[in-house]
This record gives C-alpha cells, structure tokens and sequence, in this order.
C-alpha cells in the first residue's frame, strides 16, 4: 500500500504541467481561437430555421453560400432584421460552423454568425 502511495506521488510530482490541465480541464495553457467576419449579401428568413445572409458566387451566379444568424430571444435584433428582409445587408460577428452531428436551427455543418455584433442595409 505505501509502495503505491509513493509510486503515485512519484507520477504526479514528475508530469509534465500539460497532464494536469487534462484532468482538470484547465485552458490555461490552450490557445484559444476565432474567426471575425464581414458578411456582404441578402438577407433571408427559412421558416423553422431562422435568418441567413445569401452570398452568391461572382465566378458561379448560381451557387450560394448560406451564413447562419445565430440568435437567440433578441427581440430588438428581431425586429431590426425583420425589416431588412430580402435587401442587401453587411453583417459583422464571430464565424462558426456547427459539427455534423448536432441539430439546431442552423442546419449541421452550416456556419453561423454569433454573436451578431452589427447588422447594416449596404450602400
């Protein structure tokens, strides 16, 4: 039993500092990232799934890239996007893209703007 003892306290005095923020999920010493976004293109609403900015391909007039908005019980954000429907409109927040395997109201692997730092019509 002691035998044990000390041979665990031998471990835990000799690890290296990256092995204790494993197991304690300490992000200390973890970069974290992000990825800041201007939106350029129309805004649109998909009935059970929310807003979305449609960027067309200049080089592919008929492909589309859909960027998600991701907001939730904003009702002043709402109301502002509500009255910009179908016009151009640049939109600034913090890029996303949902993993594969989670179900949301943006659609799995779609990307997503949130938080939604600014919303304008474009000139």
């Amino acid at each position: 039993m002691t035998r044990t003892l000390i041979m665990i306290m031998l471990i835990v005095l000799t690890a290296p500092p990256w092995v204790s923020s494993l197991s304690t999920g300490d992000k200390t010493n973890q970069e974290v990232g992000g990825i800041k976004a201007e939106v350029h293109g129309t805004l649109h609403f998909q009935e059970g799934q929310g807003f979305f900015i449609s960027v067309k391909s200049r080089e592919h007039p008929d492909w589309e890239n859909r960027v998600w908005l991701w907001i939730s019980e904003n009702k002043v954000l709402n109301r502002q996007l509500q009255g910009l429907m179908d016009r151009s409109v640049i939109v600034k927040g913090n890029l996303g893209q949902l993993p594969e395997n989670v179900h949301a109201s943006v659609p799995p692997l779609g990307m997503y703007l949130s938080p939604v730092e600014q919303i304008v019509a474009a000139k």
